[in-house]
C-alpha cells in the first residue's frame, strides 16, 4: 500500500508539534516572495518579513514613511497572506524600522 508523501509529512509535522514553526517559515516566505504582486513595487522593495510569533507578523521597514503606508494596508495584507497560506496564520502585523 502506498501513501501520499505530503499527507505523511503533514501528519509527522503535527505529531512532532512543529505546525507553528512550519507556518511561520511559510508565511515569511510567502510575504517576501509575493509582496511585489500585492504591494506597490516601491514599497515592496523596502519591507521584509522577519518573524511571526503568536500570529503577529513582524515586518521590517526601511523608514517610518513606508511603515505608515503599510499600516493603511494591514487588513488587505493579512487577508492576502492567509489566503495564500490556506488558513489563518496572521491576525496582526507589527512594524519595525
Amino acid at each position: 500500500m502506498f501513501h501520499d508523501i505530503k499527507s505523511l509529512l503533514n501528519r509527522n509535522i503535527k505529531q512532532a508539534g512543529l505546525n507553528k514553526q512550519v507556518d511561520a517559515i511559510n508565511i515569511i516566505d510567502i510575504f517576501n516572495k509575493f509582496a511585489p504582486s500585492f504591494l506597490p513595487e516601491k514599497i515592496a522593495r523596502q519591507v521584509q518579513a522577519i518573524y511571526i510569533r503568536e500570529k503577529i507578523l513582524t515586518l521590517q521597514c526601511s523608514s517610518s514613511l513606508i511603515m505608515q503606508e503599510l499600516r493603511y494596508r494591514d487588513r488587505y495584507i493579512i487577508k492576502i497572506l492567509n489566503q495564500k497560506a490556506g488558513r489563518e496564520v496572521v491576525e496582526k502585523i507589527r512594524y519595525t524600522t
